[in-house]
């Protein structure tokens, strides 16, 4: 889910996020990262609301969660073009789940299509269970575009679309509010082939997962260079925090739209 892959990537590279208040959804399909088919003049967010006390949550904890996720649909509802679209939970903890939701997603999509209310639409999972209602709106004549978490999502799913892209650090990262960026701020990021201009030292080579990288340093500064990102291109990341730059070169992704190695 959206919640999930923002938490786990933001939540890791900064230590520090919040979805129901970080997100800027303004921001989702305005991405610098983005190729022009990820895009959408309506938007339907799919959610639903625990109203139970969880085991051992006190009352105010309780209360706080609640709020903390209706004052979330409310600031969606508000946005240009949202919609949110709510299930239910059932169960008992810890098996209490949400019901309806990818059955309300799935009932949107197919409706939509067969009244040609849409010729392309973008869906944000990496669920298998998704993979039926693609290839039904497929059929519709609708072209599909998948934006997932590539680790997790499956290989299935990835191949039913006619399109798919990453949600990786840096497109998450764009995604945040003014003030969350504020209070975190982001590396300095971007494409070339050019050499390092002169101020900044070279210290080391390195690998971060399958990434061979290059650590640069110039003052109080630190960069790293991964090499042959995209073509003859390098990816540059900067930072004054090395440690959170590491964290987050490695949740970098090449996205299918940019060029192969």
């Amino acid at each position: 889910s959206l919640r999930e892959t923002c938490n786990n990537q933001l939540g890791h590279v900064f230590c520090s996020f919040d979805f129901d208040k970080d997100i800027d959804f303004r921001k989702i399909h305005g991405s610098s990262y983005c190729s022009p088919s990820w895009s959408a003049r309506r938007k339907f967010y799919y959610d639903c609301v625990d109203d139970k006390q969880r085991n051992n949550e006190t009352e105010d904890a309780f209360e706080t969660r609640k709020k903390s996720r209706d004052s979330l649909h409310e600031r969606i509802r508000r946005t240009r073009g949202y919609h949110v679209r709510s299930g239910t939970m059932s169960g008992e903890y810890p098996k209490r789940r949400q019901k309806q939701v990818d059955v309300l997603l799935a009932v949107d999509m197919l409706d939509n299509a067969y009244y040609k209310n849409m010729q392309r639409a973008s869906l944000i999972a990496g669920d298998l269970d998704f993979k039926p209602v693609i290839d039904s709106v497929k059929r519709l004549g609708v072209m599909v575009t998948l934006l997932c978490d590539l680790p997790s999502a499956s290989p299935d799913l990835i191949e039913s679309a006619d399109d798919a892209e990453w949600m990786d650090i840096r497109r998450l990262s764009e995604w945040t509010t003014r003030e969350y960026q504020h209070e975190n701020p982001q590396p300095r990021v971007y494409r070339t082939a050019a050499t390092p201009s002169a101020n900044w030292e070279w210290q080391e080579e390195g690998k971060i997962g399958d990434f061979t990288v290059d650590y640069y340093v110039r003052r109080e500064f630190h960069m790293i260079q991964v090499r042959r990102w995209s073509g003859e291109d390098v990816l540059r990341a900067e930072h004054g925090d090395l440690d959170l730059l590491k964290r987050w070169v490695g949740r970098c992704r090449l996205s299918p739209h940019e060029e192969p190695m």
